[in-house]
């Protein structure tokens, strides 16, 4: 379970993040209010900065976790974690959605891997649900999204408690048969020398038509009567790590 201090933080953390990808949302689909800048998170800790936080500028290739021999450092707890993105349809219309089951690990070597099932998808309707396995996503082909990078974990061992870091991953995502390689800004919150917050500093935005999505949106748009679904698509995450 965590603490009290480690609950209040979330708390604060979905709702800055909530208001965030709405900014983004609104620039990238169509008039709104202009982005703005990282939210500011309320916290007790010290937020360590350095003028580069580039963890490694090289691409890692996808880990298979469930055939790696890697040894592991952290594993994820899924009870306390989450993953959810936002898709917009009819240009203003904002929904939030999320998937219930995925997993992740740290290793030894500070790769890391995660794996989406991509049937796990919780739009909140039960037929949008099955519309995005079978049109979208079409699960009976690809039936997962692997990511993969790199952590400075060095650099975390050295935080104390309450500490929040900033990192840039160069991340690896396979995704629909189409491995892309794109730059994600995390931040790292260590609630205790065992257990640890790794959490989007902003939203992953990802570009559907760069995974060959392009035939799914156009079938969804058809058998819902949309007139648009946005092809950018934030992805936020909060994934707690116990060491192992």
């Amino acid at each position: 379970m965590l603490s009290a201090t480690a609950s209040t933080f979330l708390k604060r953390l979905s709702t800055a993040l909530t208001l965030f990808s709405v900014l983004i949302l609104s620039a990238c689909g169509g008039g709104g209010t202009e982005s703005e800048n990282n939210p500011v998170i309320e916290q007790s800790g010290t937020v360590i900065s350095n003028t580069d936080n580039t963890v490694s500028s090289e691409n890692i290739p996808v880990i298979d976790m469930q055939e790696t021999d890697k040894a592991v450092a952290w594993q994820l707890k899924p009870a306390s974690s989450q993953i959810n993105f936002q898709s917009v349809k009819n240009t203003h219309i904002v929904e939030s959605h999320q998937f219930d089951v995925f997993d992740a690990l740290i290793f030894d070597d500070a790769t890391a891997a995660m794996e989406i099932d991509l049937s796990s998808v919780n739009t909140g309707i039960e037929l949008r649900d099955e519309r995005l396995q079978s049109l979208l996503f079409d699960i009976t082909h690809f039936s997962s999204v692997k990511i993969s990078n790199k952590i400075d974990l060095q650099a975390i061992e050295v935080m104390s408690i309450g500490d929040i870091k900033p990192q840039t991953l160069q991340t690896t995502i396979e995704l629909h048969g189409v491995t892309q390689y794109i730059s994600s800004q995390v931040e790292v919150f260590k609630l205790s020398e065992d257990k640890l917050i790794v959490r989007s500093a902003a939203p992953m935005m990802i570009d559907a038509l760069a995974f060959a999505f392009g035939d799914g949106i156009d079938a969804l748009k058809a058998i819902a009567n949309l007139a648009s679904i946005a092809t950018t698509v934030p992805v936020e995450f909060t994934l707690v790590f116990e060491r192992a």
